[in-house]
């Protein structure tokens, strides 16, 4: 107990210096009353976690945060609580056992609490909502690959009806409920504003409880992920003597991320009017939580969503051509110092540091072709089985399928591959166009489109874990809301003699879906681990 309240008072004290800076930079974005709760909200969820001596007790009392949460908060500010308070906590599976035969009733996650007491309740007005019509096939391949994963799942040896439909709540719950909530809840640009300040709010504490980890070589939550039953293949995780961070994520790759996302919505504060010397420390402040993680592929992921920002922009030639300037001006020196030698080992694709990893990632393509090229259409639920997957076992006995789209075809096939890979390109293309508009709503598409080309970039490199796949379904969603605004917009400069009759009311989008699995293997995209509870 000594080293959870050490560890409270600790995150805390750090996170609410942060709070305080970035409810500063947000005056006139968020109310202040709101980001008040919402910090004071993420202080008492993470106090409560780290004070509970089980996963029920925390569970119940998530549950309340977030209801009482969602019913103080005004408007759409009670629904972006859940993007707050979903990385509090570990994206760690816990069953809730059943009765009469049947073994597991639910796959219970801290975040499917806060979807259930946050998001489910807005889910039938919400639904309501018209989208535009280009993007209606969105909703209809989410619903199709959720469908599509949660019958695949039916093959698998411990498969049961009740463990299907078991499956698909899960999938509902982690992918579909915050996709359709946000697709459609957030109705103008300053709504689309206020998710980025969310998710910085959401992130902001983890490049305090990252540098806490990196330098007194402490995983600080592990505690709780074993108060909760969890098995941890790799409780603490060094390279080169460094540990590296991971925090609330669990994984270092899943932290660095994280960071990677917060900073990127950070880019809000860098706009004409909002700039300061405190938008560059809250943004610095992200870059280290990602540089302690030590994981290279959130690293490329961070680049490229920073080369595609300033691109995406208007007149993007001379503002890129002034930052890679001025990132040259800066890099030299630091490379030619004493320090110059121990960045480029760590550096992705010219580094020395682990180059076993690269090795490892090009076998497992390698052999992973050969699985799809047998089950290409579907997959296979048994693909860890296969003498080629066999090959690539490692020292602690684990087969890691660390790249996403290769798992999905793998255990799913290219079918479900293409689906979805379809949902983020129709969205990213719509997104790209809105982008290079000027105004505010181009800010916004900007913002997400660097967000969607850094996300789809560094889930090359690791499987779906943690929060990894709640991110990207929900940047699905906000790429959806984006060109819903973009719509209503363009209808609101039409004419009234010329505008076109309003769309009949009604319930055009029917169904949730998601992408997700409740027990992953070592190659899932659920996003939360399994545990034995």
């Amino acid at each position: 107990m000594g080293e959870s309240i050490a560890a409270i008072l600790y995150i805390n004290a750090g996170s609410l210096i942060l709070f305080a800076l970035a409810i500063k930079l947000s005056h006139g974005i968020v109310a202040r009353q709101t980001m008040v709760t919402w910090a004071g909200l993420w202080v008492l969820t993470t106090t409560v976690m780290f004070l509970s001596p089980n996963f029920w007790v925390f569970a119940f009392l998530a549950f309340l945060i977030g209801w009482y949460g969602r019913k103080k908060l005004p408007g759409n500010d009670g629904l972006l609580l859940f993007i707050v308070l979903m990385f509090a906590a570990p994206n760690l599976v816990t069953r809730l056992p059943g009765f009469a035969g049947i073994n597991t009733l639910l796959d219970l996650t801290p975040q499917r609490i806060l979807a259930l007491a946050i998001l489910v309740p807005a889910m039938p007005q919400l639904l309501r909502m018209e989208v535009p019509n280009r993007l209606r096939i969105v909703d209809k391949l989410v619903i199709l690959i959720t469908i599509l994963v949660t019958v695949l799942s039916y093959r698998h040896y411990e498969a049961s009806i009740t463990d299907t439909v078991r499956r698909g709540i899960s999938h509902s719950l982690d992918i579909a409920v915050p996709y359709f909530v946000f697709s459609r809840c957030l109705t103008s640009a300053a709504d689309l504003r206020k998710s980025y300040v969310a998710f910085v709010f959401g992130t902001l504490p983890f490049p305090v409880i990252g540098i806490l980890e990196f330098l007194r070589q402490w995983r600080m939550y592990n505690p709780v992920a074993e108060r909760w039953g969890a098995e941890l293949i790799q409780s603490y995780l060094f390279r080169e003597g460094m540990l590296r961070a991971a925090g609330p994520a669990i994984e270092a790759i899943a932290f660095g991320f994280v960071c990677m996302i917060g900073a990127g919505c950070a880019l809000i504060y860098l706009s004409r009017e909002r700039r300061s010397l405190l938008s560059y420390i809250l943004i610095g402040a992200l870059s280290v939580g990602l540089v302690v993680s030590l994981s290279r592929g959130p690293w490329v992921g961070a680049a490229v969503m920073l080369a595609v920002y300033m691109v995406a922009r208007p007149k993007a030639i001379s503002a890129t051509m002034r930052s890679v300037l001025l990132g040259g001006v800066l890099l030299v020196p630091l490379l030619m110092s004493p320090l110059g030698d121990g960045i480029l080992r760590y550096l992705p694709f010219v580094g020395t540091v682990e180059n076993n990893n690269v090795e490892y990632r090009q076998a497992l393509i390698d052999n992973s072709m050969a699985i799809i090229g047998r089950y290409p259409f579907f997959g296979s639920a048994n693909f860890l089985t296969e003498p080629e997957m066999l090959s690539m076992r490692q020292g602690q006995g684990i087969i890691d399928v660390v790249n996403t789209y290769v798992a999905l075809a793998l255990e799913f096939g290219l079918v479900t591959l293409a689906i979805f890979a379809a949902i983020f390109l129709i969205t990213g293309l719509a997104g790209y166009r809105l982008a290079r508009r000027p105004g505010p709503l181009g800010d916004m598409a900007r913002i997400w489109v660097a967000l969607l080309a850094g996300t789809l970039v560094t889930i090359a490199t690791v499987s779906s874990v943690s929060y990894i796949p709640l991110i990207y379904w929900i940047l699905a969603g906000l790429g959806v809301a984006i060109a819903r605004v973009a719509v209503a917009a363009s209808v609101e400069d039409v004419p009234s003699a010329t505008r076109p009759a309003e769309p009949r009311s009604g319930l055009r989008v029917i169904g949730a879906g998601a992408y997700a699995r409740s027990t992953p293997t070592s190659g899932d995209l659920a996003g939360a681990t399994d545990m034995r509870g």
